[in-house]
């Protein structure tokens, strides 16, 4: 979902929204705002080197209680609607 914003840059506008907003509803549900972790899992998802520097930055302002401002783009349950859909690919032969 971050990569899919990263044509317009990741320390603004949408993709800082998107950032900003996985961060914090993960972290509801126990993750780590930690900056290697979303680092991992960014590159692992495909993301570029180009915007790591993004990531490094908000996620570090995080973990140091910044309140960033962003505009809603998810649900409330997003993390739950992607687990839900990482168990449909699971399920799904070929994957």
């Amino acid at each position: 979902m971050i990569q899919d914003e990263e044509y317009n840059g990741l320390s603004s506008g949408r993709g800082k929204d998107a950032v900003v907003q996985l961060v914090r509803a993960f972290a509801v549900e126990g993750y780590p705002v930690d900056v290697d972790v979303w680092l991992h899992a960014y590159f692992a998802a495909g993301g570029s080197f180009r915007h790591a520097e993004s990531i490094e930055k908000l996620v570090t302002e995080m973990q140091a209680g910044t309140r960033h401002r962003v505009k809603p783009r998810y649900r409330d349950n997003i993390v739950e609607i992607l687990r839900g859909r990482i168990a449909s690919t699971a399920d799904t032969p070929g994957s």
